[in-house]
């Protein structure tokens, strides 16, 4: 009993770090899923999306989620008006 527990804690564990991480492209995917007008921007460890589709245009400071078991780290977690 107790080896089918440390076995399915360790699927879990190895299931959730896989989403821990995420690269350019799949920040960018999650920005566009939120806001399909906005173009994604990385400047200086922050990341940023423009909505082009508005005059004038509308910056959003983007926040990722950590990631884990139910998120991913690309899912955007709030999108925070700077102009």
């Amino acid at each position: 009993m107790k080896k089918i527990a440390i076995g399915a804690l360790l699927l879990l564990s190895i299931g959730s770090c896989r989403n821990t991480v995420a690269n350019y492209a799949e920040r960018a995917a999650g920005v566009h899923k939120v806001c399909p007008t906005c173009n994604f921007v990385m400047s200086e460890r922050d990341y940023y999306a423009v909505d082009t589709s508005k005059q004038p245009n509308i910056i959003y400071k983007v926040h990722f989620k950590n990631g884990g078991y139910w998120f991913k780290a690309s899912d955007v977690d709030e999108l925070v008006r700077i102009n």
